[in-house]
């Protein structure tokens, strides 16, 4: 771990002690000509210092991190090999203009920089939650669920009664609602997977099989909600929820904070200590 920290500061050339700020080597050395205009080193380093450059650097950090905790195998390179297909069928023939638009010169520099990195970054987080399993579980309470949304308070009662007696979720759903989602199939879901309020309480709460005693409504849209909780120890279906969460932005930045104090993360410049001290604060020891 400590081996980020070091090339995290040699990075940028950071050195000196109180308020050192960064310096670029070699200012005057060219990086691309086109005619007879050039972009030297120096010009490039002002660029990014005046962007965000306290987000370069939390970026560079974690790659580093991700460089000396998941090593690049055949299964990372399939991994992002999968995303890249799903890309290409997502974006068809404007793939080419959408790698551009981010920087990618073509298509093998955005597997190597984009891709590859995304495979890593899930692979550690998949690592993460099999260690802390048992807590993210409480946090994030995965559940499968079967849900129906219904207009009427009086057809959510109905629906709940039907259930009851020991009518099919699915079946029900199809008689007492008309929208395109919540059709009462099974799901796994989680507190981040967007449900409404009303429903996300519910299931955080419901720590074994059950069904909603009364419709639950939502007061923003006044929508009623059947549900029903099939399975809610998380434990019992672990391989299926730590899939689920793998992919959770919060997971991740939780994870790389955690990493980032262990390895007692420093920065040198002043200038991005105090952007860091603002707006990254959590990733300062």
């Amino acid at each position: 771990m400590k081996k980020f920290l070091i090339i995290g500061v040699l990075a940028l050339a950071l050195a000196g002690c109180g308020d050192a700020y960064a310096k670029i080597t070699n200012a005057k050395d060219s990086i691309v000509s086109i005619g007879n205009k050039s972009v030297t080193r120096g010009q490039l380093f002002e660029l990014m210092m005046n962007q965000d450059p306290a987000s370069s650097v939390i970026t560079m950090a974690k790659q580093v991190i991700m460089d000396e905790k998941i090593e690049i195998t055949d299964a990372i390179r399939a991994k992002a090999a999968e995303s890249l297909v799903e890309i290409k069928e997502s974006f068809g023939e404007e793939f080419a203009d959408y790698i551009k638009r981010f920087g990618y010169k073509d298509e093998a520099e955005y597997i190597e920089k984009a891709l590859i990195p995304f495979a890593q970054q899930e692979a550690l987080v998949k690592e993460y939650i099999i260690e802390n399993f048992e807590s993210l579980a409480t946090t994030y309470f995965p559940r499968k669920v079967r849900v129906i949304q219904i207009k009427t308070e009086e057809d959510a009662k109905a629906a709940i009664n039907e259930v009851k007696d020991g009518g099919n979720f699915e079946t029900v759903a199809a008689k007492y609602s008309s929208a395109t989602t919540y059709k009462g199939e099974l799901k796994l879901v989680h507190s981040e997977s967007g449900y409404p309020a009303v429903i996300t309480t519910f299931l955080k709460t419901a720590l074994q099989p059950t069904l909603t005693a009364e419709p639950l409504k939502d007061t923003t849209t006044n929508l009623f909600y059947v549900v029903q909780v099939v399975e809610s120890q998380p434990t019992r279906y672990k391989e299926e929820a730590i899939e689920e969460l793998v992919g959770l932005s919060s997971i991740a930045e939780k994870m790389f904070v955690e990493l980032f104090k262990e390895g007692g993360f420093k920065v040198y410049d002043k200038i991005i200590f105090d952007i860091l001290t603002s707006d990254y604060s959590q990733y300062l020891p």
